[in-house]
């Protein structure tokens, strides 16, 4: 009998994903679990399970824009980008080695893993007179094994995405106060005689999305202002007035995958003011 972690590994890794292929292809392959009487039963699973894998490179890392990578040198044994190549890219882009050391980052031990699982995949759909008729046990255990490799990726990808954010956390606060200094923004002076901007707090951190060239960075946090009303005479004679308020934030921004500290704005810095009129 089918260990039931397999079903259990197949329908989260399904559950997780929001594409409809790779939804049909997880339906496909806890059908044919069970199916003892099906001589190729393992062979039919491999093929989906490759397949899997070749999807979510051909969706993750084109040959195309992995090979403008700045770290991209073609192997002399292949007329485009490898496969270990593309796992890279879908995990850190373009990030050339010398940033991902900055990091902390060493190559992924999924990379190997999916390379493993890839090859052991292809021996099973080559199918032999030697290679039908699995037992159970060792059907249960490729799914596992094939499942778990293809959640190491999403993983790393997750990690790789983590990493960036902290290194780019006290950058970007800067990055950010120098944009609202430099920029009068609308929404804040009109509701004051003077607005000035005191400090924003970065929140949220959001790796958007690493290609070949750029990180993409989504941002969000608090504005602290101070309003002042009245002029300096007003003041001088005792009618000025202030207020201190604070407002949420959001700003895009990106930076060359080969230097990650160099930020530029990409959309105008959006201050939500509403609650001032509530």
């Amino acid at each position: 009998m089918i260990n039931e972690r397999a079903f259990q590994k197949l329908r989260e890794y399904a559950d997780a994903s929001n594409d409809d292929f790779v939804k049909a292809l997880c339906v496909g392959i806890e059908r044919l679990l069970p199916d003892r009487q099906n001589p190729v039963r393992l062979n039919l699973i491999a093929s989906c399970i490759r397949e899997l894998l070749t999807y979510q490179l051909d969706t993750l890392a084109p040959h195309a824009v992995v090979q403008q990578c700045p770290w991209y040198v073609q192997d002399p044994t292949a007329n485009a980008a490898t496969r270990r190549q593309r796992l890279r890219y879908a995990i850190s882009g373009g990030l050339p080695d010398a940033v991902l050391t900055t990091l902390g980052v060493d190559e992924p031990g999924s990379i190997a893993d999916l390379i493993t699982l890839y090859n052991e995949a292809s021996k099973y759909t080559h199918v032999r007179p030697d290679r039908i008729n699995h037992p159970d046990d060792e059907v249960g255990d490729f799914v596992v094994d094939g499942v778990t490799a293809l959640d190491g990726l999403r993983e790393e990808i997750d990690l790789l995405c983590d990493d960036v954010k902290e290194h780019l956390r006290q950058a970007i606060s800067e990055h950010t106060l120098q944009e609202f200094l430099g920029v009068v923004l609308d929404e804040l002076d009109i509701l004051s005689t003077h607005t000035r901007v005191e400090y924003p707090f970065v929140d949220e951190i959001t790796v958007e999305k690493i290609d070949q060239s750029h990180v993409y960075v989504g941002v969000t946090g608090d504005v602290n202002v101070e309003f002042v009303y009245g002029s300096g005479s007003d003041f001088r004679r005792g009618e000025g007035a202030t207020l201190d308020d604070s407002f949420p934030f959001e700003v895009s921004l990106r930076s060359p995958v080969t230097d990650l500290d160099k930020f530029k704005t990409t959309q105008p810095i959006k201050v939500d003011t509403s609650s001032w009129y509530e």
